[in-house]
């Protein structure tokens, strides 16, 4: 009589132990959207916020984000434009695997006690890894604000460009300097927005005209870049100029921080 040795019963895989929160689906752009639909005034006001801000110093991505307490940023929601969305995720991954170098880290900030920090704030940062870092990955270098509640650094925004675009010059950083008490004072203290700054924000294709618009192109110029007439610029720019409350391209140059230069209006 032969005898079959028992056969073994297969156990259920155990399933590794995941010690990060699994990622969020919505993403950062989304974030905002169901920000603007909050119960909670202080989650309207940060999305109002991020469009002000990219009304008035056109970027590819804003990100706001909170600080924990080893002074790390979590990203909180972004403002962005056409395929924002990976954009400002790709931002984030670029801001983490740099985090111990880079120059506008929280720490960093609160040790200067900086309310904004820009490219001319750190020497040859274009050059730094940092800056290299980033140029890889197509951005360029971020012009940050920082929110303080209790001598601490409790929030901010990151603005960033793609690196193909001009970097944030001195009357931007001049401009978010003046915008940051402003931010402070409705994020910490639970005061609104003046009127004057929430102002509806512009289209990804508007930006992208201001954004020419600010390197001192012609409008001849702005319609070869982006591919289409001089017709359709001069309507993209008469949308601007009602939306930032100007009547002409020297008045926009100023608002927004660039040096006029003569062209065809």
């Amino acid at each position: 009589m032969l005898h079959h040795p028992p056969t073994r019963r297969s156990l259920p895989r155990r399933r590794p132990h995941l010690t990060a929160p699994p990622r969020r689906q919505d993403g950062l752009d989304a974030a905002r959207r169901t920000a603007q639909r909050s119960r909670d005034a202080r989650d309207r006001l940060w999305a109002g916020a991020l469009e002000t801000l990219v009304t008035f110093i056109p970027a590819t991505v804003a990100l706001a984000f909170t600080v924990d307490d080893r002074r790390l940023r979590l990203p909180a929601m972004a403002y962005t434009g056409t395929n924002g969305g990976e954009q400002a995720e790709a931002v984030v991954r670029r801001f983490a695997e740099a985090e111990a170098i880079d120059p506008f880290a929280v720490l960093r900030a609160e040790l200067r006690g900086a309310r904004v920090l820009s490219a001319a704030d750190v020497e040859d940062v274009e050059r730094s890894l940092y800056g290299r870092h980033l140029a890889r990955n197509g951005f360029g270098i971020p012009l940050c604000a920082y929110i303080w509640r209790d001598g601490r650094i409790v929030a901010g925004v990151a603005l960033v460009r793609r690196s193909a675009l001009p970097g944030f010059d001195r009357a931007a950083t001049v401009l978010l300097a003046q915008l940051q008490p402003l931010l402070e004072d409705a994020l910490t203290g639970g005061a609104a927005l003046p009127q004057e700054v929430a102002s509806p924000p512009l289209t990804a294709r508007e930006r992208e005209v201001v954004e020419h618009v600010l390197a001192g192109e012609s409008n001849a110029e702005i319609a070869a870049a982006l591919g289409m007439s001089e017709k359709t610029v001069k309507t993209h720019l008469t949308h601007v100029y009602a939306k930032v409350g100007v009547r002409s391209r020297t008045e926009l140059t100023v608002r927004l921080g660039a040096a006029p230069r003569t062209v065809a209006a």
